[in-house]
């Protein structure tokens, strides 16, 4: 299968680049870690380095305009035939414009609950499908669908969240929470987005509103977990924090957990649904990227948060939309002090 030599991102502040000069020319032999070509943006150069042994086949000229993403070229292994370029693969009319595609068939309404199915089962014995009048007292309802088979492969997301207001806000409760030895952390601030991204959105007031934090510890040292909800003080999240008991054994299921990879080091992992929560969000330990303001490059402070999800508790959509909340509530924090 052709391995894409792509566009990779400099930053927010580009939205264009241009592939400034190949290294090695169409057809020629490629290792792994090899630089291929030269990107330039601004007053920035940096060469890209194919991530697979094969033959290189140019999809871009040099000089092209591109943009993070866009395949600039494959690396083919031998003998393999190069797929044909959007442009190649569209036909032309006489006219010289392309002729759009025919529709495909509409896709049939299917209920996504259906009354009539057969029960789930899990380890616990069987459980029934949430009736639409099931009543909602503030945690998961009895009626949740089975977990997941072990192995099961939930669908992921990703996505990179600025540092900066949610380290400054932890720097500055530390100092006046220094008589009660409280220092908040990342990991708090993170929780509390979860709990009230997923609180204010009606589309998932049915998962309940506790979420797990769990510390993966560094070493031998034991994982720490906690209870932190949408309508508890900021204090005393992290109260509860500071004080959570090690944890070994398994998790009970909440709206969501948090695992946080921070103390091991490990910048962006994807875990799966262990416990049968709806939701997981994966906090990567903090690393320093280049930002560009104009001609002025400065540091800037990012992390990884990774969002994986039950497709049976929520749609592809509210999950991109829960994490994208999740993100901006992390990049102002100051609307999580409330409550």
């Amino acid at each position: 299968m052709p391995v894409p030599v792509s566009v990779p991102g400099l930053g927010r502040a580009m939205p264009r680049a241009r592939l400034a000069e190949w290294y090695l020319p169409d057809g020629a032999a490629v290792g792994a870690g090899d630089a291929v070509y030269r990107l330039e943006c601004d007053a920035v150069a940096v060469e890209v380095e194919a991530e697979e042994n094969g033959m290189l086949r140019h999809r871009l000229e040099p000089g092209a305009s591109c943009g993070p993403g866009d395949v600039a070229g494959l690396v083919l292994a031998p003998g393999e035939a190069a797929p044909p370029a959007l442009s190649e693969s569209r036909p032309v009319s006489p006219s010289g414009g392309a002729e759009p595609a025919p529709l495909p068939p509409p896709v049939p309404f299917v209920p996504r609950f259906v009354p009539t199915a057969p029960p789930l089962t899990s380890d616990g014995g069987t459980r029934r499908p949430t009736p639409a009048s099931a009543p909602f007292d503030g945690d998961p309802s009895p009626f949740a669908p089975a977990p997941a088979p072990a192995g099961a492969v939930a669908p992921q997301m990703r996505l990179t969240v600025r540092l900066a207001e949610a380290n400054r806000l932890c720097e500055q409760l530390s100092r006046e929470w220094i008589r009660s030895a409280l220092a908040p952390s990342l990991e708090d601030v993170v929780a509390r987005a979860v709990a009230m991204a997923i609180g204010e959105s009606p589309l998932l007031s049915h998962l309940g509103e506790s979420v797990s934090l769990l510390i993966i510890a560094a070493g031998e040292e034991a994982n720490r977990v906690a209870t932190v909800t949408a309508g508890q003080p900021f204090r005393e999240a992290v109260a509860a924090r500071s004080g959570a008991a090690p944890c070994r054994g398994r998790r009970e299921p909440r709206a969501a957990t948090v695992v946080s990879f921070i103390s091991p080091g490990i910048d962006d992992a994807a875990p799966g649904l262990e416990t049968g929560e709806p939701v997981v969000v994966a906090i990567g330990a903090p690393r320093t990227v280049a930002s560009f303001d104009g001609d002025r490059v400065t540091p800037d402070t990012v992390a990884t948060l990774g969002l994986s999800f039950d497709p049976r508790w929520l749609t592809i959509d509210v999950a991109a939309n829960l994490l994208a909340r999740i993100r901006d509530l992390v990049e102002a924090p100051c609307v999580l002090l409330a409550g």
